[in-house]
């Protein structure tokens, strides 16, 4: 039977212990699984041979984005926002003696948050009046895909698509483009913003034209022209054929 007792040494710093300086939960008692998986000293526990030895955490270091709750019997509950990557310290003792120290790793989150660290540079973009042709260079391989805003609005995923194309732009209109790599941890930094300007419509100005007569005659059809807008045309039939005329 164990009996009750009050020490200083606690399992975290500050804390009032009831249990013997050094000594612990019993191996036997130490969590091989549970909601968040086995106990912390589990690993250092071998059954039966310790069954009766006792096993104590302290906690050396706190982590520093969350919250951490920790038992007698090495398992805790730690609070933290999403996503996060964090840690904490601990030294452990086995009946009483010193074992050593580790590092407890953290991971709120999905993937072990390792979102994109490359850079995107944006190589070119070549227009038309309402399409923009984006081609993109990036210096990781920890990427699954790519989206892109324009002027700094919504993100558009383009998945691995390179280059991509930007449809139903206005004609003669400026624009910026940006580019970021994603991956299953969360989004990269976008590229620099990339200015561009679609083309404007053609305009075709007056003056010239075509004009085009022929006569069928023996000597075969001659034709003559010059440039003009608007297309006008005459015929005549007659003895001699056909003749047609007209600026076009």
């Amino acid at each position: 039977m164990t009996s009750m007792r009050i020490s200083s040494t606690s399992l975290i710093a500050g804390a009032l212990v009831v249990g013997d300086s050094g000594l612990g939960v019993e191996g036997i008692d130490i969590p091989s699984t549970g909601q968040d998986g086995a106990a912390v000293l589990n690993q250092f526990v071998t059954l039966p041979a310790d069954n009766d030895v006792e096993f104590r955490m302290l906690i050396t270091s706190q982590p520093s984005a969350g919250t951490l709750i920790t038992f007698e019997d090495s398992s805790f509950i730690y609070h933290a926002p999403v996503p996060t990557n964090d840690s904490f310290n601990y030294e452990w003792f086995k009946d009483g003696v010193s074992q050593g120290s580790d590092t407890v790793n953290l991971q709120i989150g999905p993937g072990g948050l390792n979102p994109p660290a490359g850079t995107v540079i944006i190589n070119s973009v070549v227009t038309t009046t309402t399409t923009a042709t984006v081609s993109f260079s990036y210096d990781n391989t920890d990427q699954t895909g790519f989206d892109y805003r324009l002027d700094g609005g919504s993100p558009v995923d383009i998945f691995t698509t390179n280059p991509f194309v930007i449809s139903s732009l206005a004609p003669d209109t400026s624009f910026t483009v940006e580019v970021r790599a994603y991956n299953g941890d969360g989004d990269g930094a976008f590229s620099s913003s990339f200015p561009f300007t679609t083309d404007a419509i053609p305009v075709v100005s007056p003056g010239g034209g075509i004009t085009l007569s022929s006569n069928i005659n023996p000597n075969g059809i001659t034709a003559s022209g010059d440039i003009s807008v608007g297309v006008t045309l005459s015929s005549n039939i007659n003895d001699n054929g056909i003749t047609v005329r007209g600026p076009i």
